[in-house]
């Protein structure tokens, strides 16, 4: 049952062929093999469940990797806008005076040490660009940076609470989780100022998750779930069905989410309802989830774990590479992962044939204004949240075919991201763009911060009818897939036909 929370304030390349699909298969597995993960990260899937989201047997390892860095301090947060650029935060000690900033701009290859501005501990870090972060920590520390995490300048929050978790959704957007206290910490602009939204009650909040401007969760301690669904300009308790202190919280779309610890939970609807599914093999600290089904967890005793049913079953991997704790996880695409922990430990996943099924997620659109719900004290005027920048490839609808010998125009589509937008564009699979490279770089400039441009694909010389690629386009800190065949539409069609 929802009880509401009135808040006063809102925030206004890898190169890879594909196997070759047999016409015989039919529409039914062209569509599986296109939509839905081409391969595992390990072990076999079982049957679909509620045949809502089919799925191949195809199976492979992932393949993980142990990394090498220059600290042995507990690394507890992790981000990476690309699969190249990424940053770790962490630190320890009895008065938690110890702390590291790592980056990396080749993937995790190398780590650099980055010197801390204030010498206390991080616990979580953000960046929705290569050169825009935040790092939050103990004793209220807040620190930005705009040189890609190579200097960084301290920010207020207007408390010395600790600060669990940070996110932000643009370049001006984010929010705070705070450790017991009554409110969570906004922001609008970029975190020269912060607000408090205020709860019912004092909480102890360690984790806030935003699937878009408008839908955001928090999680705490206590059974504690807080949900919104306007932006942060309210708040509303969701009963999951157990006290438990749970730590990881993720969502896909609005409808299909997970929380995990000792136990793990599960929705299907948004959160009216939760189902308790098996217990991990230990405490899974953090989550990531890339379709309905698809999923991976890390936590305790060098525990890294993957789903391919939505969490009705895990398979462990990577188990002889670390004992110890993982503490965060981090994700630049379904492809490519980084799980960190104590003593320095860094280790990344990947597997360039997962192809994660596009969520059911709108597309971003203008956030409502909020109507606060009544407090007990006077509530200032909430302001509109500024959608967050979007990103689409093509219109969207099914798999991308390139015709054997021909090409395929997809148009890149943009809004609400800065005025000039540096576009990275790469292939994987029998495809290549029109200069015959898997790779293509674009700046763009538009003053309204929307646009398009088009990317030109051409199927490879020996690309054979049926194969697999994947096309992935980054802009602004924005991620997106789409998967596509060597195919002519004639020949879908006659999949169709032969389909039982």
């Amino acid at each position: 049952m929802d009880h509401p929370i009135g808040a006063p304030s809102a925030p206004s390349v890898v190169r890879r062929r594909g196997a070759a699909l047999p016409a015989a298969a039919g529409l039914a597995a062209l569509t599986a093999v296109l939509v839905v993960p081409l391969a595992r990260w390990g072990g076999v899937p079982p049957a679909s469940g509620d045949g809502a989201f089919p799925r191949t047997a195809a199976q492979s390892s992932a393949v993980w990797q142990l990394q090498e860095t220059p600290t042995r301090l507990t690394l507890r947060g992790a981000d990476f806008v690309d699969p190249d650029h990424g940053w770790i935060v962490g630190g320890e000690g009895r008065d938690d005076e110890k702390c590291v900033i790592l980056r990396t701009t080749n993937g995790g290859d190398s780590w650099r040490l980055v010197r801390c501005p204030v010498p206390l501990r991080l616990d979580s870090v953000s960046f929705v660009d290569r050169r825009t972060g935040w790092a939050i920590g103990v004793r209220g520390l807040v620190l930005r940076t705009d040189d890609g995490g190579e200097s960084w300048a301290r920010q207020d929050p207007g408390t010395t609470n600790q600060l669990k978790s940070v996110q932000f959704l643009d370049g001006n957007v984010g929010w705070i989780a705070v450790a017991q206290a009554d409110f969570l910490l906004t922001t609008t602009d970029g975190g020269f100022t912060w607000r408090k939204v205020m709860l019912t009650k004092r909480e102890d909040i360690s984790r806030v998750y935003f699937l878009d401007p408008t839908h955001g969760w928090a999680l705490g301690g206590n059974g504690v779930l807080l949900a919104t669904a306007d932006g942060g300009a309210t708040w509303r308790y969701v009963d999951y069905g157990s006290r438990s202190r749970l730590h990881g919280l993720h969502f896909v779309d609005t409808q299909h989410g997970w929380l995990t610890g000792w136990e793990v939970r599960a929705t299907r609807d948004g959160g009216a309802t939760w189902r308790q599914l098996p217990e991990p093999e230990n405490t899974l600290v953090d989550v990531r989830f890339f379709d309905p089904l698809i999923g991976f967890g890390v936590g305790d005793e060098g525990l890294i774990q993957i789903t391919t049913d939505g969490g009705e079953t895990w398979l462990r991997q990577a188990e002889e590479l670390n004992d110890q704790p993982y503490t965060g996880l981090a994700a630049a695409s379904p492809r490519w992962l980084w799980a960190v922990g104590v003593n320095g430990i860094v280790v990344r996943g990947h597997n360039p044939q997962v192809v994660a099924r596009p969520s059911a997620t709108p597309s971003p659109s203008a956030t409502p204004t909020p109507v606060p719900s009544p407090t007990a004290t006077p509530s200032p005027t909430a302001s509109p949240t500024p959608a967050g920048p979007w990103l689409r490839l093509g219109d969207g609808s099914g798999p991308l075919l390139v015709a054997p010998d021909g090409s395929l125009r997809v148009d890149v589509s943009w809004g609400n991201m800065p005025a000039v937008v540096e576009i990275a564009a790469r292939l994987e699979g029998p495809v290549t763009f029109q200069d015959g490279l898997q790779t293509h770089t674009a700046t763009v400039s538009r003053s309204s911060g929307a646009g398009a441009y088009p990317l030109s694909l051409a199927a490879a010389p020996d690309a054979g009818r049926g194969e697999v690629f994947t096309l992935s386009v980054t802009a602004a800190g924005q991620e997106r897939h789409r998967a596509g065949a060597v195919a002519w539409q004639a020949w879908l069609a006659r999949c169709a036909r032969r389909a039982p």
